[in-house]
């Protein structure tokens, strides 16, 4: 039949947000969705276009975000944007403009004001060739900072 789920509902998309997103499962015993989603990513093969074309650790960011977990969301979008070496090229997403923008947002909570500068030029750059105003790191988000 199946696991019963313990706190949150699928048909409930808001039900995750009720108590740390980190701690956060569907049934027991089952990863957390965002979590399992942005490395499930790194499992699928690589082909042109992409697979699963869109990618997930924005998505991951936004609501590590709402959750007041600014370091480990800055983590997960430099790891997006390829800014460090946890992904391999392929599963980088390179000028991502919701990874930017979440990027930008902890950097300036984390008050490093010189790369926040910096990657403010590349979110606006990004930010013209949106067809959408870009107001958060993903659609998901609740509120912005």
């Amino acid at each position: 039949m199946g696991s019963t789920p313990t706190a949150v509902a699928p048909d409930n998309p808001a039900g995750h947000r009720r108590r740390p997103w980190t701690d956060q499962c569907l049934y027991p015993g089952q990863p957390c969705p965002a979590r399992c989603s942005a490395s499930s990513a790194l499992s699928l093969p690589y082909d042109e276009p992409w697979g699963w074309m869109q990618p997930t650790r924005h998505a991951y960011g936004a609501l590590l975000l709402e959750q007041g977990e600014v370091a480990l969301a800055e983590a997960v979008y430099a790891a997006d944007l390829g800014l460090d070496a946890t992904l391999g090229r392929a599963c980088q997403h390179p000028g991502n403009v919701w990874s930017l923008h979440g990027y930008h947002e902890c950097l300036t909570r984390l008050g490093m004001t010189d790369a926040a500068r910096v990657t403010a030029q590349q979110l606006e750059l990004a930010a013209a060739r949106a067809d959408v105003p870009i107001r958060a790191s993903c659609a998901c988000r609740m509120s912005v900072a």
